[in-house]
């Protein structure tokens, strides 16, 4: 990518697996690269794929600023619209707190699987159990939720930030 090589970089990150513990950041990359090289049915379609039900339902916000301008490259104005929608909806989100960090963990594999231990424990809480092992476990699940908040409050203040200069980049584009 950093040679200007946008095709040949979007081919690459083709070929990352799934499994890889930021695979959402590989698409987001991905989609990057394929705009640069002007691959518009790869872009929407490395956006597409972020946008499935297996991550967040929001995206990263430079994300929707390439929706827009695709869309806008390809004359579907009421589509860019509707991601400019999308972006005051995901900005309403984060400002008043309806994004809570179970959705952020959700958003990657390696965050979503510390997730799923986190609530699998919390399901068997209800057992009251005075082990050693017990609560071992109970300590270092409350570790990994603090780990997980703590990650997402920093994260959502670049969301944040970012999110207003996408908006407003958004209207520009979509005007």
């Amino acid at each position: 990518y950093s040679q200007r090589k946008f095709k040949d970089s979007a081919e690459t990150y083709g070929k990352i697996s799934t499994n890889f513990p930021k695979y959402r950041q590989v698409l987001f990359e991905k989609t990057w690269a394929a705009f640069r090289a002007g691959e518009v049915d790869l872009a929407l379609g490395s956006i597409a794929s972020q946008s499935s039900g297996f991550f967040s339902r929001y995206l990263e916000p430079e994300a929707y600023l390439i929706k827009i301008y695709l869309f806008k490259r390809l004359c579907r104005d009421d589509e860019a619209e509707q991601t400019l929608d999308e972006v005051k909806k995901f900005q309403s989100a984060l400002r008043s707190g309806s994004y809570k960090y179970q959705e952020w963990a959700r958003s990657e594999p390696m965050t979503r699987a510390l997730l799923k231990l986190i609530e699998g424990f919390e399901k068997d809480a209800s057992i009251d159990d005075d082990s050693f092992e017990y609560k071992a476990r109970e300590k270092e699940v409350e570790s990994l939720k603090s780990t997980l908040k703590k990650s997402f409050k920093v994260t959502k203040q670049r969301l944040l930030q970012e999110i207003d200069s996408i908006a407003s980049f958004g209207v520009l584009a979509v005007t």
